[in-house]
């Protein structure tokens, strides 16, 4: 329920942002961790490599040494679980970007951006 709502309070944000034009690098960022959540939520708990997981901390716990991030985890999981991996994507490697290369972001991006999480909500099987 954390992941859902957490989703949910990301999603909320980036249309608010969204509507007030000024802060597109946001809106794309927002998406994404909506996104995120969204997945964590619909990922959750599950089994993976043999092994039950109550949440993403688990699942991630369990990776041996760290051998990746938790953005790399989840988009791993992302690929080999969820339709969605290709918004999914989108919306990872844009956010990124907007971060920390370059915050102007047109609104016709942040605009698909939008339109990605509307996908990938859709998407989920679990009650949003």
């Amino acid at each position: 329920m954390k992941r859902r709502e957490h989703a949910l309070h990301n999603e909320m944000a980036c249309d608010h942002l969204l509507a007030c034009g000024q802060f597109n690098d946001w809106v794309i960022t927002t998406a994404f961790y909506s996104a995120l959540h969204f997945s964590h939520y619909e990922l959750f708990p599950g089994t993976y490599n043999d092994a039950y997981h109550a949440d993403f901390d688990s699942y991630f716990r369990a990776i041996p040494k760290r051998k990746m991030t938790k953005h790399a985890a989840t988009l791993q999981l992302t690929g080999r679980h969820l339709p969605y991996y290709r918004q999914y994507c989108w919306l990872y490697s844009n956010c990124m970007s907007a971060r920390y290369c370059d915050y102007r972001i047109s609104a016709g991006k942040a605009a698909h951006a939008r339109q990605l999480l509307d996908s990938i909500k859709s998407s989920l099987t679990k009650p949003v």
